[in-house]
């Protein structure tokens, strides 16, 4: 006589034939996915097909290239200066020579060099906005602008900041990079560098940890 109830088919399978009235089945196993010949403890011959949960995808993200930087200023119109005139970032928008609206119908400008859409965006939150904290922090301690390749460039640079009575408040050989280190009208630490020329960091990126010394243009 049969129970009121199969047994539990074994996790993993799916029974074909056991209906309400097959036991647990004796299976021979085949190829995943393909269906198996199995005997139930009544004789019944059943088919099985194993199933098994895909293994999980792995999904992985590769970084292209640092796209763009959003900084909050007190002042659009003294920043836009700075980041335009002194530095000489060409300005996205607003149109510099007033033919054209701001698109964010907000503070704000872009700016870019061109080799994307934008690469910096400057949004105006006040001048009563809290002032970067001093000493030690966690967050943003500099970024880096390359303005050339040579140090005629880098000296160049050097002669404009002067000019815009600039400070530079630090100069440094990093042996991939010679970098100068000024500050932006809310204090944010810029790094203008050149790539030093003949300096394979690609074959060697321990280069780029190499120890700092004072740079002489």
């Amino acid at each position: 006589m049969f129970p009121r109830r199969a047994p539990r088919v074994p996790t993993g399978f799916r029974c074909g034939g056991c209906g309400g009235r097959g036991g647990r089945a004796s299976q021979r196993p085949g190829p995943v996915g393909m269906p198996s010949r199995a005997t139930s403890l009544y004789g019944v011959v059943v088919w099985i097909t194993a199933t098994r949960r895909p293994a999980p995808r792995e999904i992985t993200v590769e970084i292209k290239e640092l796209g763009h930087l959003v900084l909050y200023v007190r002042d659009i119109e003294r920043s836009s200066a700075f980041y335009r005139d002194v530095l000489g970032w060409r300005q996205i928008f607003p149109d510099p020579a007033g033919a054209d609206g701001n698109p964010l119908r907000a503070p704000a400008a872009a700016f870019s060099s061109g080799r994307t859409h934008h690469e910096l965006l400057l949004i105006e939150v006040g001048e009563d906005a809290a002032a970067i904290p001093q000493g030690r922090r966690v967050g943003l301690y500099h970024f880096g602008l390359k303005v050339g390749d040579s140090d005629d460039e880098l000296r160049a640079v050097l002669a404009r900041l002067h000019d815009a009575d600039v400070t530079v408040v630090g100069a440094s050989d990093h042996t991939v990079t010679h970098s100068l280190y000024i500050l932006d009208p809310d204090g944010n630490e810029i790094e203008l560098y050149i790539d030093v020329p003949g300096v394979d960091w690609r074959s060697t990126p321990a280069l780029a940890a190499a120890p700092v010394r004072p740079l002489r243009l």
